[in-house]
C-alpha cells in the first residue's frame, strides 16, 4: 500500500515521497518553501534536501519548482526545528520558509 505524500505544490501536483524504510527515521520538520532570491544557490538547495531524506531526482524536482514559484511542502529530518530549517533555507536564497 502506498504512503501518503508528504509535499504537495500550490496547483495541487504531488511530488513523490521520500522513501521510509528499516532504519529510517520519519522525524524532522516540514515547512514550506516559496519563491527565491537572485543567487539562490540550487545546488546547495538540492544537497539540503537529499540531506533531508529525499532521492537525487525528488531533490532536484522540488528545486525546480521552487525555481518555477510553486509553493511546496518538504519533509527535512535534519531539523529539530522550524527555526533551523528556515535559517538554512533562507541562507540559500529561499525567500520564504513556513511551517
Amino acid at each position: 500500500m502506498s504512503e501518503p505524500s508528504r509535499f504537495m505544490g500550490s496547483v495541487g501536483r504531488q511530488a513523490r515521497s521520500p522513501d521510509t524504510g528499516p532504519g529510517q527515521s520519519s522525524s524532522g520538520v516540514v515547512v514550506e518553501l516559496s519563491g527565491w532570491r537572485p543567487g539562490m544557490k540550487k545546488v546547495a538547495l538540492t544537497k539540503l534536501l537529499r540531506e533531508g531524506g529525499n532521492k537525487l531526482a525528488d531533490a532536484a524536482e522540488i528545486t525546480g519548482r521552487v525555481l518555477d514559484g510553486e509553493r511546496v511542502r518538504v519533509r527535512l529530518r535534519q531539523f529539530n526545528s522550524v527555526d533551523a530549517a528556515r535559517l538554512a533555507l533562507t541562507k540559500l536564497g529561499i525567500a520564504e520558509v513556513h511551517a
